[in-house]
């Protein structure tokens, strides 16, 4: 999984939501599994969110010229350790979003 929101997005749990609906669904399916996670150190919001999801760190590595951070965890105790819920009021996907011609949805 990759993500890459914009500014007006970030911060706002919408990233950590998707990453943990992802991991407990794919945890009704594949219980056991290890899953590995990789971020750069430099990105803290992605080391964050790896955390709070209950990655523990593997180790580090360079790669692309950077440091990157390696993470693991098996899947079903990710998919118990995963973050809040959100709203669907307090997520991108709210009545107020704009298509991607810049005309506003919903009402």
């Amino acid at each position: 999984m990759s993500y890459l929101l914009r500014r007006k997005w970030r911060g706002q749990g919408v990233a950590s939501e998707a990453a943990s609906l992802l991991l407990r669904t794919t945890a009704e399916h594949l219980p056991d599994q290890v899953v590995l996670v990789v971020t750069q150190t430099a990105n803290a919001p992605s080391l964050t969110i790896a955390e709070r999801l209950g990655f523990q760190i593997v180790g580090t590595f360079v790669e692309f010229d950077a440091d990157q951070w390696l993470g693991a965890g098996q899947l079903h105790e990710l998919a118990r350790a995963s973050p809040r819920r959100l709203s669907l009021k307090t997520t991108a996907f709210s009545a107020r979003s704009r298509n991607p011609r810049g005309r506003s949805v919903g009402r």
